[in-house]
């Protein structure tokens, strides 16, 4: 038996696939299709995968249709599952049927970068509708805005209409109390003048009193002097007489003398008492020249008083009608401020509603022209995977017509070889050594990296012990650049017994 090394090379291009985190072995092809099982690595039987628990199960990818078939060939041609078990559980399937391990990273790699795809295309789905329902919110905005503007002006302009109902109210009502106190205050001066004539003419009446109550007392006065000096002159009339009689001469001189003083005093008096009267007649004469005068000047006060409220009437109503000007015209620019706010609040608004039109219609080019070159990608993707997936059918063709010649031929060999042993018993031992040897070879090679026998890897000493005519087949497969490789040993089963 001759050892067989073939050397194995794929390039393979596949369209996008699933990877399920699945712990149910759930069948997604139909019932009338049987798909291709790999189990860590190894081809097993499908109805051995529907065996499988669902905690057996670590991660599950399907392929289906041309996927599957430009993966693993025609014997994918119903799609294939790989799957790969937890740890623990590896050893529940057994198959010596090896799978191309670089052909199960090339799936789990496109996998992966197919879910990072459909993640993108999520985020960029997600940030598209997040932005439409910015969009809506900020148009829902924009509309509350105005509905509040548009509510605000309209109570400003109730507000103001109030205002100025409510100001020309006050106007009214304080015109209506200026009046009242106008009326008061000429009722009041009315009151006031008839109070005066009043106290007027009862001081003018005391005084009179007065005045004949003083004449009274004067003549009273008078009266009283005129009786005493009539009594003085009695008593000294009879002490004169009765001095006389004891006195006559001395008593004439005393007599006259005292006349004469009684005379002089008596004047005197009179004089005293005409100054006195004149002093009060002239005091009277003052205060009622005074009492004029005061009423003169108060007189003149309240016609200044009068003079200066109307005046200060005239100038708050000036300076009313002023300030209601003033804010008439303030009024009207508010509005006109107002007017041209809006105005401009509209223009801005249609302006951005102009800009974000075109922004979306921009957006919506770009975005036909994003799904355009998508398409056109795609297309040009699926051409080359099919042209690819083509060529890739015809090299594993010719490798499998090429690997099949080559083991027809090695068994031809081999059972050449068989017979001839049967025939020749004394066979050469430098051949068996020869073969020995280049099997030895084949273990020992640097760039064999890895000894798989019977599916079970073993260390390069352990495989050294092994007979090749105990070996059914042994296949080196190398990496593309031909680096490192791996060596397959199937035991025959006899050695196997």
């Amino acid at each position: 038996m001759r050892l067989i090394s073939i050397l194995l090379l794929f390039t393979i291009v596949l369209n996008p696939f699933q990877i399920l985190n699945a712990k149910d072995p759930i069948a997604i092809f139909r019932e009338d299709k049987t798909p291709l099982i790999i189990i860590n690595g190894y081809y097993v039987k499908y109805s051995e995968y529907l065996k499988l628990k669902p905690e057996y199960i670590e991660k599950i990818i399907t392929l289906e249709g041309e996927e599957a078939i430009a993966l693993f060939g025609e014997k994918a041609k119903d799609g294939a599952i790989v799957v790969t078990l937890v740890s623990k559980y590896r050893g529940a399937i057994s198959s010596q049927d090896k799978a191309d391990a670089e052909k199960i990273a090339l799936a789990e790699n496109i996998s992966k970068k197919k879910q990072e795809e459909e993640a993108r295309l999520k985020a960029e789905q997600a940030k598209k509708e997040e932005e439409a329902r910015l969009k809506a919110e900020q148009a829902k905005k924009e509309e509350e805005a105005r509905l509040k503007a548009e509510q605000a002006k309209k109570e400003e302009e109730a507000r103001l209409k109030a205002e100025q109902a409510k100001k020309e109210e006050e106007a009214r009502l304080k015109a209506e109390q200026v009046k009242k106190e106008e009326e008061a205050r000429l009722k009041a001066e009315q009151a006031k003048k008839e109070e005066e004539a009043r106290l007027k003419a009862e001081q003018a009446k005391k005084d009179e009193e007065a005045r004949l109550k003083a004449e009274q007392v004067k003549k009273e006065e008078e009266a009283r002097l005129k009786a005493e000096q009539a009594k003085k002159e009695e008593e000294a009339r009879l002490k004169a007489e009765q001095a006389k009689k004891e006195e006559e001469a001395r008593l004439k001189a005393e007599q006259a003398k005292k006349d004469e003083e009684a005379r002089l005093k008596a004047e005197q008096a009179k004089k005293e008492e005409e100054a006195r009267l004149k002093a009060e007649q002239a005091k009277k004469e003052e205060e009622a020249r005074l009492k004029a005068e005061q009423a003169k000047k108060d007189e003149e006060a309240r016609l200044k008083a009068e003079q200066a409220k109307k005046d200060e009437e005239a100038r708050l109503k000036a300076e009313q009608a002023k300030k209601e000007e003033e804010a008439r015209l303030k009024a009207e620019q508010a509005k006109k401020d107002e007017e041209a706010r809006l105005k401009a609040e509209q223009a801005k608004k249609e302006e951005e509603a102009r800009l974000k039109a075109e922004q979306a219609k921009k957006d919506e080019e770009a975005r036909l022209k994003a799904e355009q070159a998508k398409k056109d990608e795609e297309a040009k993707l699926k051409a080359e995977i099919k042209a690819k997936a083509e060529q890739q059918k015809q090299k594993e063709e010719e490798a499998r017509k090429a690997s099949q010649e080559a083991l027809e031929k090695a068994k031809k060999e081999a059972e050449a070889q068989k017979n001839k042993a049967n025939l020749d018993m004394d066979m050469s031992i430098n051949f068996r050594n020869e073969l020995q040897q280049d099997f030895l070879r084949s273990i020992r090679n640097e760039k064999v990296k890895k000894v798989i026998v019977d599916g079970k890897e073993v260390t390069k000493q352990e495989a050294l012990k092994i007979s090749i005519f105990d070996v059914d087949t042994s296949i080196t497969t190398y990496n593309s650049d031909k680096t490192e490789g791996v060596l397959e040993i199937r035991m025959s089963k006899s050695s196997r017994k």
